[in-house]
């Protein structure tokens, strides 16, 4: 569902809620993820475009996954963010 960056780890959120760290930094993972449904959102965050719920445009912009987690959209990517938004 989610990659949330810590250090040279990586927190992988799944839809079950099971939460798993790998030792692979963000980057790795971006590489692999994007274009599969997933989107960097944030420096700290890669998300699966398949599971947010919804899109709030106040407070800068964030995403509000499928577990109720809050994700911000960073300003200079919000706009590549509307554009996939609207595909999906």
């Amino acid at each position: 569902m989610r990659c949330e960056s810590d250090r040279m780890y990586t927190v992988l959120t799944l839809t079950g809620g099971e939460r798993l760290m790998v030792s692979k930094p963000m980057g790795q993972l971006e590489e692999i993820l994007t274009g599969h449904g997933f989107f960097q959102a944030h420096n700290s965050h890669l998300i699966n475009m398949n599971h947010i719920r919804q899109f709030v445009r106040t407070d800068g912009g964030y995403v509000v996954m499928d577990d109720g987690a809050t994700v911000s959209v960073a300003r200079h990517r919000k706009e590549e963010f509307l554009e996939l938004f609207s595909k999906f």
